[in-house]
């Protein structure tokens, strides 16, 4: 039995938070200060790389530092939680580039422990923040971006465009339709070196038999049905063919499904659960 603050309810304490709530501030602060504060160790630099490469445009980050010291350094950022998120993204990146896996456990332990909506995400050597999923979604991801081949690692890409610091939708669904192509069209049609999704939808629809392995079926959507219907979605709802009249840019929303649609879809066809029966 869990306890809950009078007023409050279960669904409201198991909502993750964005941004830098008030009770997350100390434990970070105190992640971060050692990290930040100029000694002359190889970790104090990260600050002065971050302010070189000028990712957030605003404050020079490490002149402040250097004229106020942290207190203040870290009240600007309390004011500016986006920015507080981008630069904690840079420390995720910089630090696990040095390799410094303890640094980065006390983090991840920081952000599960205040129930941020961040986490960080570590797939085909790029790491960073990125937002959490629930723990059966993110397992099942990870085995898909693990698959051998093309496929695992564009998988990877599209999670990453989709669900990092800086989302960027039409990467990501982009990537995600790649993913299920490398995965389909060695077992579809192998044979042709210039297919896309469309063309995997075309073969799978006129051949009529690939389906999942599952014995007992529903009469009106069998898997066959369901799975036609999965691959045509994925393709159908890219932003492609700028300059038609219909045409607009991949949201956030259409790229989260997309990349949640690309991970049992890559999953199946990598390991043969989709087959001729």
């Amino acid at each position: 039995m869990a306890w809950y603050p009078i007023g409050s309810t279960p669904e409201n304490q198991a909502a993750l938070v964005s941004g830098i709530p008030m009770w997350m501030r100390r434990p970070l602060a105190g992640w971060l200060e050692p990290l930040i504060t100029p000694t002359g160790s190889r970790e104090a630099k990260v600050l002065r790389v971050f302010d070189q490469k000028r990712r957030i445009p605003g404050v020079l980050y490490s002149g402040m530092m250097e004229d106020y010291g942290f207190r203040q350094f870290e009240s600007h950022l309390n004011d500016y939680p986006s920015e507080y998120i981008q630069l904690l993204d840079f420390m995720v990146y910089t630090l696990t580039a040095a390799e410094y896996d303890s640094t980065l456990s006390n983090l991840e332990r920081i952000l599960l422990d205040c129930g941020s909506e961040w986490k960080i995400g570590i797939r085909a050597g790029l790491a960073g923040l990125e937002k959490r999923v629930p723990e059966g979604v993110q397992e099942a991801a990870d085995t898909a971006m693990s698959t051998p081949g093309h496929a695992g690692p564009l998988l990877s890409e599209a999670w990453h465009s989709v669900f990092g610091v800086n989302p960027k939708p039409e990467t990501g669904y982009r990537q995600a339709v790649l993913a299920v192509e490398a995965a389909a069209i060695p077992v579809v049609i192998p044979s042709d070196p210039n297919a896309t999704l469309g063309k995997v939808f075309a073969v799978m629809r006129d051949q009529k038999d690939w389906a999942l392995d599952i014995k007992k079926q529903h009469k009106d959507y069998p898997s066959t049905a369901v799975l036609l219907g999965m691959v045509q979605m994925l393709w159908a709802g890219q932003g492609r063919h700028a300059g038609q009249p219909d045409w607009a840019p991949n949201t956030q929303a259409e790229a989260e499904a997309a990349v949640m649609l690309a991970v049992p879809l890559v999953q199946w066809f990598s390991s043969g659960a989709i087959a001729r029966r």
